[in-house]
């Protein structure tokens, strides 16, 4: 692979949340190989077609998801999937991950209990959300599956893409996703920033209540390494 990205650090705690990740180029990439394990011909080769839909900037207007855990377009993808941006997102503060389903059919996520999310999909969820009860739809953020209920409540800031996959999704994603699965991706560092990536937000209402959030992306060595840090309290 071109980039290599990972996640290095995580914490979540009440409604705070700070992010850390790491993107390595080119540079620090392994060679890349053909089908048949022979070294990828390199300055013979004639330069690449520019794709017809790529924007000004090279990047494509195809709409990428990860619904069957890896990278396609999403009219490739043979699952009823619904791919939401992350500008969607970012149009006020206090963003709740509960709201997602407020804007895909056939679901919905009432909240309850200081704002544990009830998932529903296609008429498939839980009616009551208990600390030791598995919900029938499951929520991930960045791959990483989280099954307590209170947790799932998360505020969503600094998003690259939400993805609602409508179940059974069980084969590729786990257990307890008979419903479905809701797949959150926060927005990566980048070797080629644009100019939206860093932003700081304020607000401040009803009952003195405040919310300040951001995101910063870096490029530390130029096409080898970038960072990203965001966070929300």
């Amino acid at each position: 692979m071109s980039r290599v990205a990972k996640r290095v650090f995580d914490v979540v705690a009440s409604s705070n949340v700070l992010a850390f990740m790491l993107v390595a180029g080119p540079g620090l990439a392994a060679t890349p190989a053909t089908a048949d394990n022979r070294p990828a011909s390199t300055a013979a080769d004639p330069a690449p077609e520019p794709d017809a839909d790529a924007n000004a900037d090279g990047r494509t207007s195809d709409v990428l998801v990860t619904a069957q855990r890896r990278e396609q377009r999403l009219q490739d993808v043979p699952t009823a999937v619904t791919a939401l941006g992350g500008d969607l997102f970012s149009s006020g503060l206090g963003k709740s991950a509960n709201e997602v389903l407020n804007l895909v059919p056939n679901a919905t996520a009432g909240t309850q209990q200081h704002g544990r999310p009830r998932w529903w999909i296609r008429g498939v969820g839980a009616g009551q959300q208990q600390l030791d009860l598995a919900n029938p739809v499951g929520f991930y953020l960045d791959d990483v599956y989280i099954s307590n209920a209170s947790a799932t409540g998360l505020p969503l800031f600094d998003i690259e893409q939400v993805e609602v996959l409508r179940g059974p999704q069980g084969t590729l994603w786990g257990k307890n996703t008979t419903g479905g699965a809701i797949n959150v991706i926060s927005k990566k560092p980048s070797l080629t920033p644009r100019d939206n990536d860093n932003y700081v937000r304020f607000d401040y209402g009803s009952y003195n209540e405040k919310i300040i959030e951001g995101g910063v992306g870096l490029v530390v060595v130029p096409d080898i390494l970038a960072v990203r840090v965001s966070g929300h309290f």
